[in-house]
């Protein structure tokens, strides 16, 4: 069972988590931010440049504000609690933490308690 970051206004889950190119062994430590909202996950545009990440792929999205644009795609591999995502397809924006988006969220049971500001990630 992990807390809830209350320096976030609503405090929000977030999780350690640790990310890597394909193939790499080596890890950069971050805060991930689940957000059951989010598609697809997003991480920070200087995490990004700091580990050379090349495009995937183009995608068509629809952002917060209703904007359609074409962004960029990046592969990357997600260690999260004892969960491993290889080759996971994500987007970079503007922002200091990851975004855990339901690309990844959907592969593990999540039971966040708002009210008592707990989550826990489990194996289904």
């Amino acid at each position: 069972m992990d807390r809830y970051d209350i320096t976030f206004e609503p405090p929000a889950p977030i999780a350690e988590i640790k990310i890597s190119k394909p193939f790499s062994l080596e890890f950069v430590p971050l805060k991930g931010k689940i957000d059951s909202g989010a598609d697809k996950s997003v991480i920070p545009d200087a995490l990004r440049e700091i580990m050379d990440l090349k495009p995937g792929k183009e995608i068509i999205v629809k952002g917060y504000d209703g904007r359609i644009t074409s962004k960029p795609t990046y592969y990357i591999t997600v260690l999260l609690k004892e969960f491993r995502f290889d080759f996971i397809d994500v987007l970079s924006s503007d922002r200091k933490e990851m975004l855990i988006g339901r690309d990844i969220i959907n592969n593990f049971k999540l039971l966040l308690d708002g009210k008592n500001k707990y989550f826990e990630i489990m194996d289904p």
